[in-house]
């Protein structure tokens, strides 16, 4: 399956964290994870003063293949969530640790995580350009309105007027998985709902509780 985008921890204000990490039974399979901590044991290792004083993004030019990292702190003092990007492995030292601490926590087996089931896939369709390039063997055939009318839960148009700037579904986790899922396999990069209408897609997974 092609295009997830998967946030890898989350922490609440309640010591739960749902995350993404590897099976303590089965080394090499991922899924999502509930887990109980101590909150405070969790966020004095993080000086929220000083990641407030970051950089939105910190972006690494001309680096090809690295991946995209984002993290979201809620700060107290001015109640408001802060949200750094970034590319690449240009950035201070601190943050560098934040994200080694985290990546340790989620590729650290638990045997008191519970399996966590997402309630919602966010599926982004948007459409795709010079079709006549792409293969056939790059696209599936899917119905629109099975998609908007009997798949998604709820719908976002980018443009209400037209489908020209994309479109949002929201979709359940497991009627993803039990139907979308399956057609759309693990190297697929294009939904085609019609001739010629072919949409670029990606999927994000949503973890978060309601």
């Amino acid at each position: 399956m092609l295009n997830y985008n998967i946030p890898n921890f989350v922490l609440y204000d309640n010591g739960l964290v749902i995350y993404y990490g590897e099976s303590p039974e089965d080394e090499g399979e991922y899924q999502y994870y509930s887990v109980n901590v101590d909150v405070e044991s969790v966020m004095e290792q993080f000086d929220l003063a000083e990641f407030a004083t970051f950089e939105d993004e910190y972006i690494e030019q001309d680096l090809m293949d690295a991946n995209t990292i984002y993290l979201t702190f809620y700060i107290p003092e001015t109640d408001t969530n802060k949200t750094i990007q970034i590319y690449g492995y240009d950035m201070p030292d601190s943050l560098q640790t934040i994200i080694n601490t985290l990546y340790e926590f989620v590729e650290t087996p638990r045997d008191d995580a519970e399996l966590f089931t997402p309630n919602y896939v966010r599926l982004h369709l948007v459409p795709a350009t010079d079709v006549a390039l792409i293969r056939e063997d790059d696209m599936v055939d899917i119905d629109l309105l099975y998609l908007l009318e009997d798949l998604a839960s709820a719908l976002e148009l980018k443009n209400p007027d037209t489908l020209e700037d994309g479109l949002e579904l929201l979709i359940d986790y497991e009627r993803f998985v039990a139907e979308l899922d399956p057609l759309l396999g693990f190297d697929i990069p294009y939904i085609r709902t019609s001739r010629p209408q072919v949409w670029r897609y990606w999927v994000e997974i949503i973890p978060f509780l309601p």
